[in-house]
């Protein structure tokens, strides 16, 4: 037996929560701060950005970046009813590693202790020094 194909219009294909932000690059691009599905719960890259102005904050300052990132992936979490403790995978791009990357990996081991440090080399945002992304099960 084959499927039969979609027909136009609106379809619920899978059950979802979506938390938006108030990122101005969510509506520009188009995506969600986090998703959850089940106990799943998956949150969008998320740069120190400014919830008031959309400028970076703390432009730089490595360590105050990575910490606003993490409250911020935090109230999303929260928002989908999870929390940190419930992360089990960190992934962290950070500009310009060489010098970045232990004022970051201190705000990543003052939040929590999983995982580890990828590098990268530019972002929407040149006064951005780091990008962070998380997934969690709760």
């Amino acid at each position: 037996m084959s499927a039969q194909p979609l027909t136009p219009g609106t379809h619920k294909l899978v059950d979802r929560t979506v938390f938006v932000s108030r990122s101005k690059y969510e509506p520009a691009v188009g995506y969600a701060r986090a998703v959850r599905k089940g106990d799943f719960i998956w949150v969008a890259g998320t740069m120190s950005v400014d919830q008031e102005n959309g400028g970076i904050k703390y432009p730089g300052d490595p360590y105050m970046q990575a910490m606003h990132i993490f409250s911020i992936i935090g109230n999303a979490l929260e928002n989908l009813g999870g929390s940190l403790k419930d992360v089990v995978r960190v992934r962290m791009f950070v500009a310009n590693i060489e010098e970045h990357q232990d004022e970051i990996a201190r705000a990543h081991a003052d939040t929590f202790k999983p995982l580890g440090c990828v590098g990268n080399s530019r972002y929407v945002d040149d006064a951005c020094l780091a990008e962070i992304e998380v997934d969690a099960m709760v």
